[in-house]
């Protein structure tokens, strides 16, 4: 005769007493725990909860063969609780044969539940964490059984400790250089599912633990506070066996390795460690990939110079990544041609101020041409120097100078080291509207630019990005359709026309 085993999952009570436990919510866990305890078949399986706090659990669960009875209601932990006894009580009065019944939650509520279960002959079983499990109902229950000491049951091997050490470790160390052996202990903890407990390995110190893998961390102490590094000699996961050849990845190389980096770890996740796309990023570079030979102290720091390729998500001292929505995607486009502009010399400086110092550009080369450039950016710098509206810098005003040069606005004599305060400045254009054509320009100088970056080109995007609005997007496309091309070709007045 088979022993047909119904289980009812407490949603809110279980995972939620989990994640403050730090303890990853494992249902297969529990699943095979009691099918190893009963030897029978785990026939009613349902959950109770408002699924709003826990997004990714009801595909889990459903993928379990449980049948999910959701609550959303401000008074949705009451109402599940109320379901759950209701459902529990509906088997017995149908007739449904269950021998034992497993209440997954650690609430008092559910004592009367298991009393009126038990008067009928059926064996209860208790599973929750411990913090979150009243003593009242583990006393009532046949057998009660904590979720940590479920997790503590897998113990790990010799080779599965070492490398949950590695992953541990660069996960805790991608913003900083070191961080308290404590924070690496809990992270070992989280990372494992509670797998990791150090009381496998006797009466020994984490620190003394750690001392068994020389090869892998290194040890400080300052004051009373014991902190982890990396070795001196190498780094956790060591690159492929051929050097990196010392070079940077240029721009669109980088960005075309994180998105297939992504496609290939993400699979059908919706986040993963960022240490993991690091690695897989190696893999595929063949080594070439080295955050520090891009500029960043930290591949961390790096990753949020790409808003619109990847999505950051810091956890604890985990940080995850995963694709952008396509709606971050377009909040961050703009900012990311902000930051290339910027990388390329040709920084966006604000409208106001851009079109002010062009003006007064334009006005002292009619007066004199050539000037040298320091005499031109004297020139602007006194006028609005004692304007208290107005932030105009000299540095601003030497930007707006480089795309005035870029744009063919004007010309910087070329027996004069470019940009160079003793460089000579000459007036390209003419005609009746010499300012707005050099607006123009300039404008499609920008445009020019962002046109040629790896990432997406949208005109309302690059209208946010040099005019704070997107309210342009039609006057640039009008300026590329002028100037799209080369300013070069394109020498006839536009303004005028």
């Amino acid at each position: 005769m088979s022993n047909d085993v119904a289980i009812l999952l407490d949603l809110d009570n279980a995972v939620i007493g989990a994640a403050e436990a730090h303890l990853t919510f494992d249902i297969n866990l529990i699943l095979d725990y009691i099918k190893k305890l009963t030897n029978g078949r785990l026939v009613f399986r349902r959950s109770y909860g408002d699924w709003r706090q826990h997004q990714n659990m009801p595909k889990v669960l459903a993928a379990a063969g449980f049948e999910l009875q959701t609550t959303v209601n401000q008074m949705s932990k009451n109402l599940a609780d109320m379901q759950m006894v209701v459902d529990a009580m509906e088997t017995l009065i149908e007739g449904h044969d269950f021998d034992t019944y497993v209440l997954v939650t650690g609430d008092r509520d559910f004592m009367p539940l298991v009393q009126a279960l038990r008067k009928r002959g059926k064996v209860v079983i208790g599973i929750g964490v411990k913090h979150t499990s009243s003593k009242s109902l583990m006393n009532l229950c046949d057998k009660y059984v904590f979720y940590e000491d479920l997790i503590a049951g897998m113990q790990l091997q010799d080779d599965q400790v070492e490398q949950l050490l590695k992953t541990a470790l660069e996960d805790l160390l991608q913003n900083e250089p070191q961080a308290p052996a404590s924070a690496l202990k809990q992270t070992m903890h989280t990372l494992s599912n509670g797998s990791f407990n150090q009381s496998r390995f006797g009466k020994m110190s984490f620190t003394r633990f750690l001392e068994k893998y020389p090869h892998i961390v290194a040890t400080t102490r300052e004051d009373t506070t014991v902190y982890v590094r990396y070795p001196m000699a190498a780094k956790v996961e060591e690159p492929p066996s051929e050097p990196p050849p010392g070079q940077p990845m240029s721009e669109a190389e980088v960005v075309k390795l994180i998105k297939e980096a992504l496609d290939r770890t993400l699979n059908s996740h919706e986040r993963i460690r960022a240490s993991v796309l690091k690695e897989e990023m190696r893999n595929l570079s063949d080594g070439r990939f080295d955050e520090t030979l891009q500029g960043a102290r930290s591949f961390g720091a790096w990753l949020k110079r790409y808003p619109n390729v990847v999505a950051l998500q810091q956890k604890g001292t985990t940080l995850y990544v995963g694709r952008p929505t396509e709606v971050q995607q377009r909040m961050e486009l703009h900012k990311e041609y902000q930051r290339v502009l910027k990388q390329h010399g040709i920084r966006v400086v604000p409208a106001k101020q851009r079109l002010l110092i062009l003006k007064e550009i334009i006005t002292a080369l009619q007066v004199e041409s050539p000037q040298m450039w320091r005499q031109i950016v004297e020139t602007v710098y006194d006028k609005y120097a004692e304007q208290t509206d107005l932030s105009i810098s000299k540095s601003l005003i030497n930007d707006v100078l480089r795309v005035a040069e870029r744009a063919e606005v004007i010309t910087v004599d070329s027996g004069s080291r470019a940009f160079s305060t003793t460089a000579t400045v000459s007036l390209t254009i003419a005609g009746n509207k010499p300012f707005q054509d050099a607006v123009m320009r300039c404008d499609a100088a920008y445009l020019r630019a962002v046109q040629q970056l790896a990432t997406p080109f949208d005109l309302e995007e690059a209208a946010i990005a040099l005019y704070d609005t997107s309210g342009y997007a039609r006057y640039l496309k009008i300026v590329l359709n002028h100037y799209g091309s080369s300013t070069g070709s394109n020498h006839h007045n536009a303004a005028a026309n």
